[in-house]
Protein backbone atom coordinates (compact mmCIF):
# COMPACT_ATOMS: atom_id res chain seq x y z
CA UNK A 1 0.00 0.00 0.00
CA UNK A 2 2.64 2.40 1.00
CA UNK A 3 4.21 2.32 -2.88
CA UNK A 4 0.78 2.51 -4.20
CA UNK A 5 0.76 5.63 -1.93
CA UNK A 6 4.24 7.03 -3.46
CA UNK A 7 2.87 6.45 -6.60
CA UNK A 8 0.02 8.70 -6.27
CA UNK A 9 2.15 11.39 -4.68
CA UNK A 10 4.48 11.32 -8.16
CA UNK A 11 0.83 12.27 -9.76
CA UNK A 12 0.49 14.66 -7.41
CA UNK A 13 3.50 16.04 -8.71
CA UNK A 14 2.91 15.79 -12.17
CA UNK A 15 -0.54 18.03 -11.68
CA UNK A 16 0.50 21.22 -13.22
CA UNK A 17 1.80 19.43 -16.51
CA UNK A 18 -1.97 17.92 -17.06
CA UNK A 19 -2.84 19.40 -20.18
CA UNK A 20 0.46 18.52 -22.15
CA UNK A 21 0.06 15.93 -24.64
CA UNK A 22 3.05 14.06 -27.11
CA UNK A 23 1.28 12.12 -29.57
CA UNK A 24 4.51 11.02 -30.52
CA UNK A 25 3.84 8.86 -27.50
CA UNK A 26 0.35 8.93 -26.26
CA UNK A 27 -2.92 9.85 -28.05
CA UNK A 28 -3.69 11.03 -24.03
CA UNK A 29 -2.75 13.55 -22.26
CA UNK A 30 -1.00 13.76 -19.06
CA UNK A 31 -4.27 14.39 -17.18
CA UNK A 32 -6.51 11.64 -19.59
CA UNK A 33 -3.55 9.11 -17.70
CA UNK A 34 -3.83 10.48 -14.74
CA UNK A 35 -7.40 10.64 -14.59
CA UNK A 36 -7.61 6.31 -15.79
CA UNK A 37 -4.96 5.84 -13.17
CA UNK A 38 -7.50 7.04 -10.58
CA UNK A 39 -10.09 5.65 -12.06
CA UNK A 40 -8.87 2.09 -12.28
CA UNK A 41 -7.50 2.47 -8.47
CA UNK A 42 -10.92 2.99 -7.51
CA UNK A 43 -13.20 1.17 -9.70
CA UNK A 44 -11.33 -1.68 -8.30
CA UNK A 45 -11.03 -1.33 -4.73
CA UNK A 46 -14.21 -0.60 -4.86
CA UNK A 47 -15.04 -4.15 -6.20
CA UNK A 48 -12.55 -5.66 -4.11
CA UNK A 49 -14.51 -4.05 -1.08
CA UNK A 50 -17.79 -5.50 -1.74
CA UNK A 51 -16.43 -9.13 -2.73
CA UNK A 52 -16.81 -12.25 -0.35
CA UNK A 53 -13.32 -13.26 1.19
CA UNK A 54 -15.23 -17.20 1.15
CA UNK A 55 -15.53 -16.97 -2.58
CA UNK A 56 -12.01 -16.62 -3.82
CA UNK A 57 -10.51 -19.64 -5.12
CA UNK A 58 -6.88 -19.07 -6.29
CA UNK A 59 -6.17 -20.83 -9.78
CA UNK A 60 -3.45 -20.43 -12.31
CA UNK A 61 -3.36 -17.21 -14.65
CA UNK A 62 -0.41 -17.51 -17.17
CA UNK A 63 -0.44 -13.95 -18.02
CA UNK A 64 -1.08 -13.21 -14.44
CA UNK A 65 2.05 -14.78 -13.71
CA UNK A 66 3.73 -13.25 -16.56
CA UNK A 67 2.95 -9.76 -15.46
CA UNK A 68 3.69 -10.29 -11.78
CA UNK A 69 7.40 -11.56 -12.79
CA UNK A 70 8.42 -9.01 -15.35
CA UNK A 71 6.54 -5.90 -13.11
CA UNK A 72 5.33 -4.51 -16.18
CA UNK A 73 2.94 -3.91 -18.73
CA UNK A 74 3.97 -3.63 -22.66
CA UNK A 75 2.62 -0.71 -24.03
CA UNK A 76 -0.24 -1.41 -26.49
CA UNK A 77 -1.09 -4.21 -25.38
CA UNK A 78 -4.41 -3.96 -23.66
CA UNK A 79 -6.92 -1.54 -24.29
CA UNK A 80 -8.73 0.23 -21.59
CA UNK A 81 -12.55 -1.02 -20.62
CA UNK A 82 -15.05 1.73 -21.32
CA UNK A 83 -15.65 2.36 -17.11
CA UNK A 84 -12.12 3.18 -17.21
CA UNK A 85 -11.65 5.54 -19.87
CA UNK A 86 -11.74 9.13 -18.38
CA UNK A 87 -14.61 11.09 -19.48
CA UNK A 88 -13.56 14.73 -21.55
CA UNK A 89 -14.44 16.72 -18.62
CA UNK A 90 -11.56 16.64 -16.35
CA UNK A 91 -9.16 19.30 -15.25
CA UNK A 92 -6.43 20.71 -12.79
CA UNK A 93 -9.24 20.98 -9.86
CA UNK A 94 -11.08 17.63 -10.69
CA UNK A 95 -8.24 15.64 -10.40
CA UNK A 96 -6.79 17.69 -7.29
CA UNK A 97 -10.13 16.33 -5.65
CA UNK A 98 -10.12 12.59 -7.35
CA UNK A 99 -6.86 12.41 -6.06
CA UNK A 100 -7.61 13.29 -2.51
CA UNK A 101 -10.43 10.25 -3.01
CA UNK A 102 -7.80 7.66 -3.55
CA UNK A 103 -5.53 8.50 -1.38
CA UNK A 104 -8.54 7.68 0.96
CA UNK A 105 -9.47 4.37 -0.92
CA UNK A 106 -6.45 3.17 -0.45
CA UNK A 107 -6.17 3.55 2.93
CA UNK A 108 -9.28 1.42 3.49
CA UNK A 109 -7.49 -1.82 1.71
CA UNK A 110 -5.62 -1.67 5.72
CA UNK A 111 -9.10 -2.91 6.45
CA UNK A 112 -9.88 -5.59 4.22
CA UNK A 113 -9.67 -9.07 4.32
CA UNK A 114 -6.68 -11.08 2.88
CA UNK A 115 -9.20 -12.89 0.56
CA UNK A 116 -11.51 -10.37 -0.35
CA UNK A 117 -10.82 -10.31 -4.09
CA UNK A 118 -11.32 -8.81 -7.86
CA UNK A 119 -12.05 -10.18 -11.18
CA UNK A 120 -9.36 -8.75 -13.95
CA UNK A 121 -10.85 -9.31 -17.43
CA UNK A 122 -7.08 -11.15 -18.84
CA UNK A 123 -5.75 -11.74 -15.51
CA UNK A 124 -8.51 -13.59 -13.20
CA UNK A 125 -9.26 -13.27 -9.68
CA UNK A 126 -6.80 -12.00 -7.72
CA UNK A 127 -6.98 -11.63 -3.97
CA UNK A 128 -5.84 -8.26 -1.77
CA UNK A 129 -1.83 -8.77 -1.88
CA UNK A 130 -2.15 -9.98 -6.20
CA UNK A 131 -4.63 -7.07 -6.37
CA UNK A 132 -2.44 -4.28 -4.74
CA UNK A 133 1.02 -5.71 -6.82
CA UNK A 134 -1.43 -5.32 -9.77
CA UNK A 135 -2.33 -1.73 -9.19
CA UNK A 136 1.61 -0.73 -8.07
CA UNK A 137 2.12 -2.08 -11.50
CA UNK A 138 -0.66 -0.43 -13.49
CA UNK A 139 0.14 2.69 -11.99
CA UNK A 140 4.05 2.63 -12.82
CA UNK A 141 2.91 2.12 -16.35
CA UNK A 142 0.97 4.99 -16.83
CA UNK A 143 3.45 7.22 -14.60
CA UNK A 144 6.66 6.21 -17.66
CA UNK A 145 3.97 7.28 -20.28
CA UNK A 146 3.96 10.09 -18.62
CA UNK A 147 7.32 10.97 -18.25
CA UNK A 148 7.86 10.03 -21.65
CA UNK A 149 5.50 12.99 -22.61
CA UNK A 150 7.21 14.86 -20.91
CA UNK A 151 10.71 14.08 -21.74
CA UNK A 152 9.87 14.03 -25.41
Amino acid sequence: MEKLLAQIQQLEKLLPENEKINPAVSKGSMGWHMEHTLLVINAIISTLKKSDPKDYKWRFEPKRMILFTFKRIFRGSVQAPEIVVPAKNFDLESLQKHIRITKAQIKTLENAKPNQHFQHPFLGVMNLEQTIKFLAIHTNHHIKIMKDILAK
